[in-house]
């Protein structure tokens, strides 16, 4: 290192920019207060992306629940259920059951 840094001015300036920047306690805690920041957000970053994936779960669980209960209505419809066997058994509403035809 002490021959290349002879050896060429421009890479003494940084050496000895280097040098300030890691002797000088400010600025070693600022870069120890940013990493920690970046950290921070790498965490909330994935904290949030785990809690999404799981909303977007629960919610493709109740649409297929719901498409489910859809498909079975118009089953029973087909096999001529009346209304109040299929609210009955489905929990649906009569108005609910009338609008899927």
């Amino acid at each position: 290192m002490k021959q290349l840094v002879e050896k060429s001015p421009a890479v003494l300036a940084a050496y000895e920019e280097f040098r300030r920047f890691t002797m000088n306690e400010e600025m070693q805690d600022m870069e120890r207060r940013r990493r920690r920041f970046l950290e921070d957000q790498r965490i909330y970053a994935g904290a949030a992306r785990s809690e999404g994936i799981a909303q977007g779960k629960i919610e493709g669980k109740a649409e297929g629940k719901i498409e489910g209960k859809i498909e079975i209505v118009r089953n029973m419809k087909h096999k001529g259920y009346g209304i109040e066997a299929i609210a009955e058994l489905t929990g649906l509403t009569h108005a609910e059951i009338e609008l899927l035809d």
